[in-house]
């Protein structure tokens, strides 16, 4: 706690002093009164006053929440003495607004009690944001002393996104033989209608076609395609990140792996995220809801990152995929180790789907000839060479500025992707 004393202390003193002495010297009983009674209010303020010890908790009312939701940040103080004028103020972290508009809180405290200043937050945008730090000052009641306080509050609140505003789904190159959501382009059970076939030894009496073998006065039965489930890898390349602060490709990248993890996870597949950062993070590929969760969790910690050993740890959790197993990279090309990791999949045999998201650039900034226009130019002519790699290795690249929905700009990877099995 820091202790002060007002200036307004000080200038009662003063006055009061100067007034006593021009009572003495002009023989004023007058300014005698006056000096009597500034010197008596600072007097009375130095004998009932105590400087208070403040104990403050603060805590956030729920740590986890959807954009758009608000929650309370709660501080709760204790004093042992009495304070007539406890001024309480917050400075929320980047991304927070005051559910009210108030920032400032002033209360009174008795001795020995206890108060809880509470403060609605609302989120103005997802990840993870810091609560912020308050400041705390107690007075008494004639405004001469006071304490101060200035403490950051340790919690930070995780927000998700409110809705999957960039919903699509990869379409998978091959599924497994598990029920889902993907239709199989091969032939057994399900719903969705593929063919008749003259009747063979082995099927069953259910799949008999009774109008077509009556037309054609023999057994015939009908096939379909089974609803199956599929295998998803989203790969986030957090080494770079290019924009504006608000609107980066990192940023767009994450939102969109987890528009892509909640698509695909409500359809019945397993999906796992991998981000070659350092530290590199892994989540497995596995199905539910507590997948989601897991992934959601693991994006709202990707942060701009230096790139870690992506070239050999990458290849290695990701050689135990099963086979043909779909692999989302959303990257900007700038690591040339993540390429190398691309191209090494695809080799394996994985369908693997290159997501480049777009970032502004100001079209005269670089018709301009200077370094940076240069150096610019230089960079695109560098991952336009990584593109063409890319797509000599068999790897299905998109780029996407944003404004074309996800789900349509993956469906025209399905045109590569070849047959489903």
């Amino acid at each position: 706690m820091n202790r002060a004393t007002s200036v307004r202390f000080a200038g009662l003193v003063l006055v009061g002093l100067a007034a006593g002495i021009g009572a003495v010297v002009l023989h004023r009983p007058a300014l005698a009164v006056a000096a009597t009674a500034l010197i008596a209010i600072p007097a009375l303020a130095l004998a009932s006053w105590r400087w208070p010890e403040l104990d403050v908790e603060a805590r956030v009312s729920s740590a986890r929440l959807v954009e758009g939701d608000s929650c309370t940040i709660v501080l709760e103080i204790a004093t042992d003495s009495a304070v007539a004028w406890l001024d309480v103020e917050i400075d929320l972290g980047v991304g927070l607004r005051s559910g009210d508009g108030l920032l400032r809180r002033v209360v009174a405290l008795g001795s020995g009690t206890a108060v809880a200043v509470t403060f609605p937050v609302v989120p103005t945008t997802w990840g993870v944001l810091a609560a912020g730090r308050y400041r705390i000052v107690a007075r008494d009641r004639f405004g001469l002393f006071s304490c101060s306080t200035i403490q950051t509050i340790d919690q930070v609140l995780r927000v998700y996104p409110s809705e999957a505003r960039l919903q699509g789904m990869a379409q998978p190159a091959r599924t497994v033989a598990t029920l889902g959501a993907h239709l199989s382009h091969s032939r057994g059970d399900g719903c969705e209608y593929a063919d008749v076939r003259a009747w063979r030894p082995g099927d069953r009496m259910r799949t008999v076609n009774w109008r077509v073998s009556a037309r054609r006065g023999g057994p015939w039965v009908t096939e379909r395609h089974p609803d199956r489930a599929a295998e998803v890898v989203v790969l986030v390349d957090d080494t770079a990140a290019l924009g504006p602060a608000g609107d980066t490709t990192l940023r767009r990248a994450v939102q969109a792996a987890m528009a892509l993890s909640e698509g695909h996870l409500a359809a019945q597949d397993r999906v796992g995220l991998l981000a070659p950062g350092a530290p590199l993070r892994w989540v497995r590929p596995r199905s539910g809801v507590r997948q989601l969760y897991a992934i959601v969790d693991t994006l709202l910690d990707c942060r701009l990152a230096r790139i870690n050993g992506i070239g050999r740890q990458g290849s290695l959790l990701l050689g135990g995929l099963r086979p043909g197993t779909t692999i989302v990279a959303l990257t900007v090309l700038a690591e040339p180790r993540v390429v190398e990791v691309l191209v090494d999949l695809r080799r394996h045999g994985h369908h693997v789907i290159m997501v480049e998201p777009d970032h502004d650039v100001d079209p005269m900034a670089s018709s301009t000839v200077t370094t940076e226009a240069l150096a610019r130019r230089l960079w695109d002519l560098e991952r336009s060479a990584r593109r063409e790699r890319l797509r000599d290795a068999g790897v299905v690249t998109l780029q996407w500025d944003g404004a074309v929905p996800l789900g349509a700009l993956l469906s025209r990877a399905s045109v590569f992707s070849g047959g489903r099995r």
